[in-house]
C-alpha cells in the first residue's frame, strides 16, 4: 500500500490507482438460462446454465466469460465437450470450430460454487436462533459472476431465466414472470422469465418463507415480499408503491415499462436496497411499527428503488464511471416524489439534505468529478458524489431549462435510450439535439470537474444614487475545482413585507452587480437554495431576522443558521419564534438546533420554553420533539439540561426522541449521565433505536465505566445496529487508549459489514501507530469496497498525523467557551 497526500484537501484517487475503461468483449450476450439447486445446509449452489452469445466478428475461436471460485464440472457447444481454462476468475472457453459474425453460440455449462458475494444464504446459527432461513442475491456492481457465469459489466445486456428448486414452503421471486410454479419430489421448482434485456448485475433471486402481498395498477402486478413474521408491517413501507408509479409515469410521461413490480424483503441485506429489473431488493430495517413511523419513513428508499426501474435499469451506465446516470436519477426522483407526496417544502428540505451529505463528504473525505474513470474498486464510486451531489446538478439543469423543456428532454431520453446501455455523451448529445442548448459549460464544471463555487458576497449602498451593489468574488480552488462556475442566480429583496426577486448570471471570478431601488430591509441570496454552493454573505441582525420572519423556508434555514451565529437576546427570541409559530415541520427543527448551537444560557431557556410549550402536543411533528433531544446535548454539565432530557425520557413516547435524548445526557457530561443512561439499557424498540442512543450516549460521555456495556453489547447475539452503534463508542472512549484495541481487531473480521465498518471508524478515532499492521491484514481479506477505503484512508490519517486530537480538541473548547462568553455578552446588551 502507498500511504502518501499532499493535497489541500484529499483526492478521492490513492496514487497508485489507474485509469480504468470501459470493457472488450467478443461477442454479445444475448440469453442466459439457468437451473439452480441451492443447498441451504452446506450454503452452496450447483447450476445447470445455457447460455447463448452472438459472435461480434467472423472467425471467434475462443471466449471469456467471468466465473468467481466456482468448479467449473463441463462446458458443452452443440452437445460436444469443450476445452477449457480456467483461473479461479475467468473461464476461457475454446470452441470445436470457427464462428461466424452474427452467429449464434449456444454454451452449456455446470458448475458449483460456495459463493462468498453475490448469493448469500441467511440462516439460524448459535447467536441468532430465530433467524429465518432465506437466500438472496446481490450482483451490483459485479458480484454476479460468483453465482453465473456470465459476461458481468453493465455495457452488455441480456435476457434471463432462473428456475429455482427450494423446500415446499418456501417462495422465490426473481425478474420478469412466473412461468411455472410446480411441487415435485417434496420441493417447490419455480421458473422465473425476464424479456427485457438488462445487464446481468440486475438479475436478482430470493428465496425463503415469505408472506406474499398481490396489488394490482394499471394492469401492473404488484407484490410485496416479507419475511412472514413481518407481515403486519406491510401496509406501512408499501402502501404508496401505485401512487409512485402513477406519478412517476405522468411527471416523466414515460409509462412504467414492465408487466410486474415486486419488492422482496431479506434479512442481513447489506445495503439498504437494490434496484433488480421489476424486482427490488430491501433490507428489513424499512419495516417500522407504528411508534417509529413519520420519524422513519419508508417512501425515501421505496420511491427511489422504483425510480431506478426507468433510470438505471431500463436506461443503464455502460460504464461504471457514468453511474450518477443510475444513481443521480434516482436520488432527484426521490425528491421529485416528496414534493408531490409531501409538498414543496419538503421537496427543497430533501434537496438540502442531499446538499449536507455531498458537503460532509466533501469537507471531510474527498473531491472528485462526478464522472472519473480513476478507480480501483467500482464500488467506491457509490459515494455522495454519485448520489447527492449529481441529484443537485439534475435538479440545477432543470432551472437552466426550466421544467417544460427538463421534463420534455427527460421523455425524449427515455425514449431513444430505452434498453440500452449509454454514457455522460449520450445524454449530453440528446440534450443538444432537443433543446439547441450545448451545456458544455454546465457539464464540465459539475460533471467533468469536482469541487462547487464558494462565495464571498458583499454589499454597499450608495445613499446619493440609491443603487445598492452586490459583489460576488468566487473563492473555491483546488486540484480539479474550476476557479470559475458559471450559474445564473436568483436574488430576493425585501421592502417590508414586499419581495421583488432578480436574476444574475455569475461568470467572472469576481463580479459587481447594481441594482436601482431603496435600501432593502433584507437581501437573500438564491431564496430556493437551487444553487450548490457555499457563501459567506454579512449582514446585519436586523436584515436576517426580517428574512426569517418573511421569507420563504429555504430563507429562514438559511437565515437562521446565520443568525444564530451573531447570538444575542434579539436572536434567540427569533428562532423561538419559528420554533414555536412556524407550520412547516423543519423549520421549527432548524430553529431548534440552531438554539442548541449558541450554547448559552439564555439559548437553554429558550429551548427548554419550547420543550414545554409542545409537551404532550401529538399535532407537533414528531421530528421537532427529536430536535429538542438533540439541541440540548449542547449543554456541557448543565443541571436544567439534564433534567429536561430526564422528563423527554420519561414522558416521550416516540423513539427517536427518547434515543436522542440518551444521547444527549451522554453529550453533556453531567456526573449523573452514566447512571442514566444504564437505565435506559432496560427499553426496547423497533430497530434497538432506544439502545443504540445509550450506546452513543456512552461513547459521547467517554467515561470508562461504559466499556464493559459497550463490549457487551457489541457481541453477536445482538441486534447488528446496536453492535455497530456499541462499537463506534468503544472507539470514543478509547481515544488515544490501547486497552480497547484487541476488541476492535476481531470485529475487523466480523461477519456483519456493519460492525466491520464501525470497527475500522473507532480504530480510527482512536488513532495509534499500532493499529496498521492489522488494519493492513484487514485489508487484504475484507470484501467490501467501501471498506476497503476505509481502511486505506484510516491507515494514512494516522500516519500523516492528522489525529492530534488532544491540540485539536483543547483549541475547539477554548473556541466554544469564548464564543459563548461573547454571545452571553450580546444577550445582556440592551438594543
Amino acid at each position: 500500500m502507498i500511504y502518501d497526500f499532499e493535497e489541500e484537501y484529499k483526492p478521492f484517487a490513492f496514487p497508485d490507482y489507474r485509469k480504468k475503461y470501459e470493457r472488450d468483449r467478443n461477442f454479445k450476450q444475448v440469453h442466459i438460462f439457468v437451473d439452480l439447486y441451492p443447498d441451504f445446509k452446506e450454503r452452496k449452489i450447483v447450476g445447470f446454465e445455457k447460455i447463448t452469445l452472438k459472435a461480434i466478428y467472423d472467425d471467434l475461436e475462443t471466449v471469456e466469460l467471468d466465473a468467481y471460485e466456482m468448479n467449473i464440472n463441463h462446458v458443452k457447444y452443440d452437445s460436444i465437450e469443450c476445452k477449457f481454462n480456467y483461473d479461479g476468475r475467468e473461464i476461457v472457453i475454446f470452441l470445436p470450430k470457427r464462428i461466424k459474425k452474427d452467429s449464434n453460440i449456444d454454451l452449456e455449462i455446470e458448475y458449483s460454487a460456495k459463493p462468498k458475494r453475490g448469493i448469500f444464504f441467511i440462516g439460524p446459527d448459535e447467536y441468532y436462533p430465530k433467524k429465518p432461513l432465506q437466500l438472496w442475491s446481490q450482483g451490483e456492481d459485479e458480484d454476479t459472476r460468483y453465482w453465473l457465469v456470465c459476461y458481468d459489466f453493465p455495457n452488455e445486456r441480456s435476457t434471463t431465466e432462473i428456475r429455482i428448486t427450494i423446500p415446499s414452503e418456501f417462495y422465490a421471486i426473481s425478474n420478469g414472470t412466473l412461468v411455472n410454479d410446480e411441487y415435485k419430489d417434496g420441493k417447490r421448482i419455480m421458473h422465473w422469465r425476464e424479456n427485457f434485456p438488462h445487464p446481468i448485475y440486475l438479475t436478482s433471486i430470493a428465496a425463503g418463507k415469505f408472506f406474499v402481498y398481490e396489488d394490482e395498477i394499471d394492469n401492473i402486478k404488484l407484490h410485496y415480499i416479507v419475511p412472514e413474521e413481518m407481515r403486519n408491517f406491510i401496509k406501512r413501507s408499501f402502501i404508496n408503491t401505485p401512487d409512485m408509479i402513477r406519478h412517476f409515469s405522468r411527471i416523466i410521461r414515460f409509462p412504467y415499462p414492465y408487466q410486474k413490480y415486486s419488492q422482496v424483503v431479506v434479512n442481513d441485506f447489506i445495503v439498504g436496497g437494490m434496484e433488480n429489473i421489476n424486482a427490488t431488493t430491501l433490507t428489513e430495517f424499512t419495516l417500522h411499527d407504528e411508534k417509529a413511523h413519520n420519524d422513519y419513513m419508508s417512501e425515501g428508499l421505496v420511491s427511489h428503488e422504483l425510480a431506478h426501474q426507468w433510470f438505471g435499469d431500463m436506461i443503464t451506465c455502460r460504464d461504471w464511471s457514468h453511474a450518477w446516470l443510475n444513481e443521480g436519477f434516482a436520488t432527484y426522483m426521490n425528491a421529485v416524489y416528496f414534493e408531490h407526496f409531501l409538498g414543496y417544502d419538503d421537496f427543497l428540505y430533501e434537496l438540502y439534505q442531499d446538499e449536507l451529505n455531498y458537503k460532509n463528504e466533501f469537507s471531510s473525505d474527498y473531491a472528485r468529478p462526478i464522472v472519473t474513470n480513476i478507480y480501483q474498486y467500482p464500488g467506491e464510486l457509490f459515494d455522495r458524489h454519485l448520489y447527492e451531489k449529481a441529484s443537485r446538478v439534475l435538479h440545477m439543469l432543470r432551472d437552466e431549462l426550466g421544467d417544460e423543456k427538463f421534463w420534455s428532454f427527460i421523455n425524449s431520453y427515455l425514449n431513444t435510450f430505452t434498453g440500452k446501455s449509454i454514457d455522460t455523451y449520450d445524454f449530453i448529445n440528446l440534450l443538444k439535439e432537443k433543446t439547441g442548448k450545448s451545456m458544455e459549460f454546465f457539464f464540465d464544471q459539475w460533471i467533468f470537474h469536482a469541487g462547487h463555487p464558494v462565495l464571498d458576497v458583499s454589499y454597499t449602498y450608495d445613499n446619493s444614487k440609491s443603487i445598492l451593489k452586490l459583489t460576488f468574488e468566487q473563492k473555491q480552488g483546488g486540484k480539479e475545482i474550476p476557479d470559475v462556475f458559471i450559474f445564473k442566480l436568483k436574488i430576493a429583496f425585501y421592502h417590508g413585507e414586499k419581495r421583488e426577486v432578480k436574476e444574475i448570471r455569475v461568470s467572472e471570478r469576481k463580479q459587481d452587480f447594481n441594482f436601482q431601488m431603496d435600501m432593502p430591509d433584507a437581501i437573500s441570496i438564491d431564496p430556493e437554495n437551487t444553487i450548490l454552493k457555499e457563501i459567506k454573505f454579512e449582514r446585519t441582525q436586523r436584515m436576517l431576522i426580517h428574512q426569517i420572519r418573511y421569507g420563504n423556508t429555504m430563507e429562514k434555514i438559511e437565515g437562521m443558521s446565520a443568525l444564530s451565529k451573531m447570538g444575542g437576546s434579539d436572536a434567540i427570541e427569533c428562532l423561538m419564534e419559528q420554533a414555536l409559530g412556524e407550520n412547516f415541520w423543519a423549520v421549527r427543527r432548524e430553529a431548534i438546533i440552531n438554539l442548541g448551537k449558541m450554547k448559552t444560557e439564555g439559548a437553554l431557556r429558550a429551548l427548554i420554553k419550547i420543550k414545554e410549550s409542545l409537551s404532550g402536543n401529538k399535532l407537533v411533528d414528531s421530528r421537532v420533539r427529536a430536535a429538542i433531544s438533540e439541541a440540548l446535548g449542547n449543554f456541557i454539565g448543565s443541571e436544567e439540561a439534564l433534567k429536561a432530557l430526564e422528563d423527554i425520557i420519561r414522558n416521550e413516547t416516540k423513539y427517536l426522541a427518547i434515543s436522542k435524548a440518551y444521547e444527549s445526557v451522554g453529550k453533556i457530561r453531567h456526573e449523573k449521565s452514566f447512571e442514566i443512561l444504564r437505565d435506559g439499557l432496560s427499553k426496547d424498540s423497533w430497530n434497538e433505536t432506544i439502545r443504540q442512543g445509550v450506546m452513543r450516549g456512552l461513547g459521547e460521555l467517554r467515561d470508562i465505566r461504559g466499556k464493559d456495556i459497550l463490549i457487551e453489547n457489541s457481541k453477536l447475539g445482538k441486534h447488528v445496529l446496536l453492535r455497530s452503534s456499541a462499537v463506534l463508542a468503544l472507539g470514543k472512549i478509547g481515544e488515544g487508549n490501547k486497552e480497547l484495541l484487541p476488541w476492535l481487531y476481531k470485529y475487523l473480521r466480523d461477519p456483519y459489514l456493519q460492525v466491520r465498518r464501525a470497527a475500522v471508524q473507532a480504530i480510527a478515532n482512536i488513532g495509534l501507530m499500532e493499529s496498521i499492521r492489522e488494519l493492513e491484514d484487514a485489508f487484504i481479506s475484507e470484501q467490501d469496497a467501501h471498506i476497503k477505503r476505509s481502511i486505506r484512508k484510516t491507515i494514512n490519517d494516522i500516519i500523516e498525523g492528522k489525529r492530534e486530537r488532544e491540540e485539536i480538541r483543547n483549541l475547539r473548547q477554548e473556541v466554544d467557551e469564548l464564543r459563548k462568553k461573547i454571545m452571553e455578552i450580546n444577550e445582556k446588551v440592551v438594543k
